[in-house]
């Protein structure tokens, strides 16, 4: 799973500089794309920039927190994209993220999921947010916007906990908050 696909790179790549309201020369008439639909495509091409402890194998689970919009551009993806090799599962502030890989917790239940984040805490599953501070919260990942291109932060600290190592090449895309054992 740690291998980068190329498609996963370019995808990646172009929502870190392309922007979201601006398209590239190449995706000129396409429509330009939305804020759930850069959350979903981040969050669909994270796990390759992830190494887990344990392969997650041919599939990996993603479980969303809130956020049903950012829930169905995902499922919009997943379908388009490569059926059954993410599974998406929806998930309260309070479930048990057991057999999850990737938990995303979307802003209006932050408050809210910090018992979820201590669950996973010390476990291999990769946390992203879009709250402000959720890395100080010991979430991995906190997702945020400069105007229309979309930023992350990464806690090294965090993913280090969990037994997580994130790929050098999403590192030089993030702000990296503080030092771990990825160093």
């Amino acid at each position: 799973m740690a291998i980068l696909s190329r498609h996963s790179a370019v995808v990646l790549l172009a929502l870190m500089y392309v922007g979201l309201d601006r398209p590239s020369a190449s995706a000129q008439r396409a429509a330009p794309i939305s804020e759930p639909q850069a959350k979903a495509a981040l969050l669909y091409n994270l796990p390759a920039f992830v190494e887990w402890p344990a392969d997650p194998g041919a599939g990996v689970v993603i479980g969303i927190v809130g956020a049903p919009d950012v829930a169905d551009a995902l499922t919009s993806l997943i379908k388009r994209e490569t059926p059954g090799r993410i599974d998406l599962r929806p998930l309260s502030e309070h479930d048990d993220p057991t057999g999850v890989h990737v938990v995303f917790v979307s802003s209006d239940r932050d408050v809210a999921s910090a018992a979820l984040l201590r669950h996973a805490a010390d476990r291999p599953i990769l946390t992203v947010g879009d709250a402000e501070g959720f890395t100080r919260r010991g979430g991995i990942i906190g997702v945020y916007f400069e105007g229309t291109r979309i930023r992350f932060e990464i806690s090294m600290r965090n993913a280090a906990r969990a037994h997580l190592r994130i790929s050098s090449k999403l590192l030089s895309l993030a702000t990296v908050v503080d030092k771990g054992a990825n160093d």
